[in-house]
Order: C-alpha cells, then structure tokens, then sequence
C-alpha cells in the first residue's frame, strides 16, 4: 500500500464522485460523472491537472473544475481506488503515482 493523501471532495454515490488531492506538487481532480446514458456513475475517474490558482472554494459550483483544468491525464478505475474506512478522508496514492509515472 502506498502512501495515503487527504481528499477534498463534493458529490458522493457510494464513493466521492469529484476528488482533488494534492500530490508531487501536482492539484489533481478526480471526476467520475453521473452518466445519463448508462443513468448511473461513471466506473473511471477522469483525472485532471488543476493550474495552481484554482481555489476550489471559491467557485459557486465544482462542475465548473474540468473545463478549468490545464492538462488531462487520462483515467483510472474507481475500483482501484482504495479509501480510508470513510471514503471521505483520504486515499491511497499508489494509483494516483502509477499514472504520474506512466505520463
């Protein structure tokens, strides 16, 4: 298991559906959309590098991340996310590395 890293998080289905963490340096989004075709969640996040100056909290809405995002890194499984016993805390980083380092 890989070192774990605090989540911020908004919108959760059985597990938070739009993340940001921080990691090497890096502001990170997590997204895993509601999907109206399929009338569920998405099974992957989409993860996106956040520029610096985005605060978050200041936004009116958090639907707005995405299309703010600098860079697109592709996606990962919601599956292979490992969360704290809450899923509200903090997760894993070993999935989140596994991409950085295959960028």
């Amino acid at each position: 298991m890989a070192e774990r890293v605090k989540i911020v998080y908004r919108d959760f289905y059985d597990v938070p559906r739009m993340i940001i963490l921080c990691r090497r340096g890096l502001k990170l989004l997590l997204d895993s959309p509601f999907d109206e075709s399929l009338d569920g969640y998405s099974s992957t996040y989409k993860v996106y590098v956040m520029p610096k100056g985005v605060d978050e909290h200041a936004l009116r809405s958090w639907e707005e991340l995405p299309a703010l995002a600098a860079t697109s890194l592709g996606e990962i499984p919601v599956s292979h996310v490992i969360f704290d016993v809450t899923k509200r805390v903090e997760m894993d980083a070993g999935v989140i590395d596994f991409l950085l380092d295959s960028r």
